[in-house]
């Protein structure tokens, strides 16, 4: 094999330019949801899976998802990182998947305690003694009563009334965590 220069056989040499197409990164970031009961507690899920990568140059940070919630709702799980100034935006497709963090009310439960009594002759006999169960601890409830009543033997059921409203150590009304 010797090479020959050919261009001379040829009347016109027609020049197409071809193209260099440069796709942006694909990149998704999704972060993960979990689900607990109120405890007054802070929760959160810092954990962000991420399909594709950036480039090194162009972010600081770590995508993660740094929502924190105590209150009873549901909460998206957004996600956040730091660019570099050299990013360019132009050169990512970036999809963002949120999850939800849900923290659900407590259930509250309202006990009248039992209490036994002679019959006395068809005077009322009553009681107005209950416990609040499933309270978190340093909690305090309020604004319930409770009457159980009967002048006959047999086992007479309470009644409870009022509008409950309950308080951390702080004094915050935290009543809209419990159901």
């Amino acid at each position: 094999g010797t090479s020959h220069d050919i261009t001379g056989s040829f009347d016109a040499v027609i020049m197409e330019d071809g193209v260099l197409q440069v796709n942006p990164i694909e990149i998704t970031l999704t972060s993960y949801g979990d689900t607990w009961t109120y405890d007054a507690q802070p929760h959160s899920r810092p954990g962000v899976s991420v399909e594709g990568a950036f480039l090194p140059v162009d972010i600081s940070t770590v995508p993660s998802a740094t929502r924190t919630e105590t209150n009873a709702g549901k909460y998206p799980n957004t996600i956040s990182y730091t660019t570099t100034s050299s990013f360019k935006p132009q050169n990512y497709n970036i999809h963002e998947n949120i999850d939800t963090l849900v923290i659900n009310k407590r259930p509250l439960y309202l006990i009248g305690v039992d209490k036994l009594v002679d019959y006395q002759n068809g005077v009322d006999q009553s009681t107005t003694m209950f416990t609040y169960g499933n309270l978190v601890s340093g909690h305090t409830a309020t604004g319930i009563s409770y009457l159980a009543h009967g002048e006959s033997v047999g086992d007479h059921t309470g009644v409870f009334s009022g509008t409950l409203h309950v308080e951390d150590a702080l004094h915050n009304d935290v009543t809209s965590n419990y159901e």
